[in-house]
């Protein structure tokens, strides 16, 4: 039973990868489109602030597509890896017995905590990476 809901999770795994991943090709570029179309819109006054010099709208349509890309890819699919194997145990648990069903159900607050912990620590981490990343494109300089 262990080995078959093993299978079961890594097909479903790989599947969720694949899928997730092209959805979030596809959202990434229908908003850089979408982002793009409406910048083309604006009055020729607007490109005169300087929010929205051509860097800043650049980086504009680079930053908020790669952000939606990196949540519908790797993000979600954590999220709904953790909601999978929740229902999984309260299932099997419920087909055990009722007592084992209430012991899940202690720990599932847990492993919700430690799941939001990882991600934070995951993003603090990419943070860090990316101000790093950020000073090397500023050739170290410190404002």
């Amino acid at each position: 039973m262990i080995f078959l809901i093993g299978v079961a999770g890594g097909i479903f795994q790989v599947i969720a990868s694949i899928t997730l991943t092209k959805a979030g090709e596809e959202l990434t570029m229908r908003m850089r489109v979408l982002s793009l179309k409406t910048m083309l819109r604006q009055e020729i006054g607007w490109f005169d602030l300087d929010e929205n010099n051509l860097g800043a709208l650049v980086t504009r349509l680079s930053s908020d597509a790669s952000s939606l890309k990196g949540f519908t890819g790797a993000t979600l699919a954590a999220i709904l890896n953790a909601v999978g194997a929740l229902v999984t145990a309260l299932v099997i648990s419920f087909e055990a017995g009722w007592k084992l069903t209430l012991i899940v159900l202690c720990f599932a607050p847990l492993m919700v905590l430690t799941g939001v912990i990882q991600n934070q620590q995951v993003a603090k981490a990419a943070g860090n990476k990316k101000s790093a990343t950020t000073d090397a494109e500023d050739g170290g300089k410190v404002c």
